[in-house]
């Protein structure tokens, strides 16, 4: 009995051996896939991390351009001419920074901006870039354009008229040819299509010039020179929105002294030559507008200006009680010294001119017509594009 006893409790001790093995099998192969699931955790965690500050680098990046394109719709306005700094070639702009928290700590991340343009007649593509030097970059554009108050041929005829009629005396004179070789190959004149007038006279017989006429069509000239309804420039002016930019409107009876003009500027050599006859290169003048920064002045009614009356840019004149008529007779009489640099239009018809005014075109005055009053530029809708991010 003792024997088998024995034997029976020695049958049993290899079993538990076997049980101890597959117990350490089995904790190994848990340990290893606690290892792989630790592993493939952190690989994500890292991963994610890194994707996470990719994207927040790559929205910075995006942001600091648009900043740059913004800086450069300041730069446009100031104003500036967006022809001088073609894309690729760039203007710097200011730096762009982000502040980051992390773990209770702000860091400072910054981002240096350029911008350039692309033109294409009346539109202009802005370029903005952002870098932060590190490798995250971002390139966004957009097309813009500029809202002027005139179009760039508004000055392109230094007098027009619906009609002159009656004889012209005195010595008026025109400047039109910026070569200021006479004859002058420049347009001086434009009168309505209807009108009779083919002979002029003494106008512009001063300095053996004579005269070159061409026509437009007859009514009303404001849509030809201004890019704005009538109503509209009214109501945009009477709400100060073109305080500061050389808008001035005025009726005939409130029009200042000549020496209240709001501008002063020094009389340049013209690359014409040309010149006012009472008033040389040097010489310092009191002005509504300068060449560098011409004028828009309305006249409502038909003004005196006898006296050192001096327009540089466009002088737009009109009848105060219904604008639209072309019938009524303003007479440029008595304007011995009545000068401008660009060009008089006036919305009706002149008799009996028996004056010495003179006008320098704004061609022969080297007057830039993007020079003018501009109201800024618009973005275009649907035209930003993201074209580089990294």
């Amino acid at each position: 009995m003792n024997l088998r006893s024995s034997k029976q409790g020695g049958l049993s001790s290899p079993k538990g051996e076997q049980r101890g093995v597959y117990t350490i099998a089995a904790v190994a192969i848990i340990s290893a896939l606690t290892l792989i699931a630790a592993r493939s955790i952190t690989s994500t965690t890292v991963d994610s991390v890194r994707l996470t500050s990719n994207t927040h680098f790559a929205a910075e990046a995006s942001l600091a351009a648009e900043a740059a394109v913004s800086q450069a719709r300041v730069w446009l306005e100031t104003p500036n001419d967006p022809s001088t700094v073609i894309w690729p070639a760039s203007q710097a702009g200011t730096v762009v920074e982000f502040d980051v928290v992390n773990g209770g700590q702000t860091s400072t991340r910054s981002y240096a901006t350029t911008f350039g343009f692309q033109v294409s007649g009346e539109y202009v593509r802005v370029f903005g870039k952002a870098s932060n030097g590190a490798g995250s970059t971002a390139v966004v554009s957009e097309w813009v354009k500029e809202e002027k108050l005139t179009f760039d041929t508004s000055a392109d005829v230094p007098l027009a008229l619906d009609c002159i009629q009656g004889p012209v005396n005195g010595n008026p004179d025109i400047h039109a040819d910026p070569d200021g070789v006479p004859p002058n190959n420049g347009i001086t004149l434009s009168q309505s299509a209807s009108c009779p007038k083919t002979t002029f006279d003494n106008l512009n017989g001063q300095n053996g010039e004579g005269v070159i006429a061409d026509t437009h069509d007859a009514g009303d000239q404001w849509s030809r020179v201004f890019d704005i309804d009538r109503s509209d420039f009214y109501a945009a002016y009477a709400a100060g929105e073109y305080a500061g930019l050389g808008v001035y409107v005025y009726q005939a009876a409130s029009m200042p002294n000549s020496n209240a003009a709001p501008d002063t500027f020094t009389m340049p050599s013209f690359p014409s030559g040309a010149e006012f006859q009472t008033k040389g290169p040097g010489s310092s003048i009191k002005a509504w507008g300068t060449p560098a920064e011409p004028a828009i002045v309305v006249v409502q009614g038909c003004p005196s200006l006898s006296g050192n009356y001096t327009f540089v840019g466009i002088l737009y004149i009109e009848s105060a009680t219904n604008p639209t008529d072309t019938s009524w007779t303003c007479d440029l009489q008595g304007m011995g010294a009545f000068k401008v640099i660009g060009s008089i239009i006036v919305n009706g018809t002149s008799t009996a001119q028996n004056s010495n005014f003179e006008v320098i075109s704004a061609d022969a005055a080297d007057v830039d017509p993007n020079n003018f009053p501009s109201l800024g530029y618009s973005g275009l809708p649907g035209t930003w594009i993201d074209l580089e991010v990294n």
